[in-house]
């Protein structure tokens, strides 16, 4: 079994399990973000753009918006 990284541009995820012939792999998180982008996204500008930092921005809208529950 290969490690399989995902084609991203900075995005150093492994064990990827999508591919694309004409882009590479793709990791879940990038797959999930470029699905957030919606139908009409261009693939090749997002496997070139750097993969967005989700868990900093996460910890920052969490303290800005706690559960109430």
């Amino acid at each position: 079994m290969s490690v399989k990284a995902c084609d991203r541009n900075c995005c150093e995820s492994t064990m990827c399990d999508r591919l694309s012939r004409e882009h590479g792999y793709i990791c879940d998180d990038c797959y999930e973000e470029l699905i957030a982008h919606g139908p009409e996204a261009s693939v090749e500008e997002f496997m070139a753009s750097k993969k967005k930092n989700l868990e900093a921005a996460r910890a920052r809208f969490d303290a800005e918006f706690p559960t109430v529950f």
